[in-house]
């Protein structure tokens, strides 16, 4: 038989050991067997942010803001303040997911104050800080769109998954934002949910022959039984909170606008047919009918035995006040 040759017979092993390691020229690093990959997050961060105007002019406390209401009349702010509160992102698939609202001296649990004056020039019956944002976390995701309710819930659920008082509560008690004491209103404790104030050039002329000199945008629940500091619950027979639908959304690089000039362009802002001066939710108050139109809510039924008054009339999707701009 014939024998290899021994300079074969070593070069075999040499062979099988330099495959083992991947060859002997090559210089390319193992790779794992199982590359670690990164875990999605969870949620990720929300930044809501609003803006109060007048048409396309920003509203401020020292600026003059020109042709409001039907005679076109310019006016000053004297207030901007409201309350917000359950606020919702629309899914790519048409969810409605809720915020987790940050927890700070502007947001309680569901709640939040948007607060535009500054306690300046014409503002000096307000406060230094302002806040025109919502802010908070949100499920990881694809959004397209906005709902949130104007106003003060009847109640909420704290952290330890309590039911506590929101809107009928002691504002001289109350966690922040509800201790907002301009806020508050006399009826058993409620507060006020939209609190716009102007003063129109010329002042206002009222149907008995008397002027006053601020036009009043005071929304509230109204007709209010039962007294919360003795531990009674509270009812209103006109809860007056409506939603706010917006579609289309993006809080990348869009904002929310609160109108005045669309919320008043139907009413002369230098004359008073009847009641406060403006609008202080009252149900016979003529202007109070033409600003609830524009809230999209029913200020009385609407129809006698309908059992929605101070109810919104649809899902928010028809309301006049905000609307939605790049920021």
């Amino acid at each position: 038989m014939m024998r290899a040759p021994i300079a074969l017979l070593a070069a075999v092993p040499l062979a099988l050991a330099l495959a083992a390691c991947g060859g002997g020229g090559g210089d390319s690093p193992a790779q794992p067997a199982n590359p670690i990959q990164p875990v999605p997050p969870t949620t990720q961060a929300v930044n809501i942010q609003f803006a109060l105007k007048a048409g396309n002019t920003a509203v401020n406390c020292t600026e003059t803001i020109p042709a409001l209401g039907t005679g076109a009349i310019s006016a000053k702010l004297s207030d901007a303040r409201l309350y917000i509160y359950d606020a919702r992102l629309i899914s790519s698939a048409g969810a409605e997911v809720p915020i987790e609202l940050a927890q700070n001296d502007w947001q309680y649990l569901n709640l939040a104050l948007l607060d535009f004056e500054d306690g300046t020039s014409n503002c000096e019956g307000g406060t230094p800080a302002t806040n025109n944002a919502i802010t908070g976390t949100i499920p990881a995701g694809t959004y397209t769109g906005l709902v949130f309710n104007v106003g003060v819930p009847v109640s909420a659920i704290n952290t330890d998954g309590k039911t506590v008082s929101m809107n009928h509560s002691d504002s001289t008690t109350a966690p922040k934002p509800l201790d907002v004491q301009g806020m508050g209103w006399s009826w058993q404790g409620g507060r006020k949910f939209i609190q716009l104030e102007l003063n129109p050039t010329g002042g206002i002329t009222h149907a008995n022959g008397t002027t006053s000199k601020t036009w009043f945008v005071h929304l509230g629940s109204n007709d209010c039984k039962g007294n919360p500091a003795t531990g009674e619950t509270t009812a209103c027979t006109y809860e007056n909170r409506f939603p706010v639908r917006l579609a289309n959304f993006n809080s990348q690089n869009q904002q929310v606008v609160l109108d005045i000039a669309s919320l008043l362009q139907n009413n002369d802002l230098n004359t008073n047919k009847a009641g406060a001066a403006g609008c202080m939710s009252a149900p016979t108050d003529p202007e109070c009918a033409i600003l609830f139109s524009r809230f999209d809510l029913n200020l009385t039924e609407s129809t006698p035995g309908a059992g929605n008054a101070g109810k919104p009339k649809g899902d928010g999707s028809n309301q006049q006040i905000f609307r939605i701009e790049a920021k």
